[in-house]
């Protein structure tokens, strides 16, 4: 997580995925690989108290497109005023290295989502973004969801969750 430009009203998330399980499967045979990020913004008061905004949700999904025999990377951030975007390329990596860029998260956003902290360059105001993956597509998937439909969702059917990634504002 980096600032976007120099005059630091705008933030840039990139996830390193290729160690994520997602991208090592073949997408071409009719899989897709959708990122859903989290970015929020929280102030600590101390080592076990925190408080928190609301979450910004962004969704990337990957998919292989036969008819065009390329990769389209579909974004969408849920709850702005935007349609999702759709961008084409023609190789998986060039694919991927898009998607896992959340790109221009606002720093006014973030105090639109948490107006109840007051957010200043300090030790304890942070912006956290946390990235989780699924592996979607294929009639062994589909098998692989029955436990979780069945369960009400209480077996994690995540394949990847990043964690947490803290960036303190100074």
């Amino acid at each position: 997580m980096d600032w976007k430009g120099t005059d630091y009203k705008e933030f840039i998330f990139t996830f390193d995925s290729s160690a994520e399980p997602c991208r090592q499967r073949n997408i071409v045979d009719g899989f897709k690989v959708k990122y859903r990020f989290r970015v929020q913004a929280c102030r600590f008061r101390n080592s076990i108290s925190s408080q928190c905004g609301d979450v910004i949700h962004e969704i990337h999904d990957v998919r292989f497109d036969p008819v065009t025999e390329q990769f389209k990377v579909t974004t969408d951030r849920l709850g702005d005023e935007y349609e999702p975007r759709s961008v084409s390329f023609s190789t998986k990596d060039e694919a991927f290295q898009d998607a896992s860029k959340v790109d221009a998260v606002a720093f006014e956003a973030l105090r639109a989502k948490s107006p109840q902290l007051s957010l200043a360059p300090g030790e304890n105001s942070v912006v956290r973004t946390r990235v989780v993956t699924e592996c979607q597509g294929g009639f062994r998937e589909f098998v692989a969801w029955i436990p979780y439909l069945f369960s009400l969702g209480l077996i994690d059917r995540q394949n990847y969750d990043s964690g947490w990634y803290n960036f303190y504002l100074r």
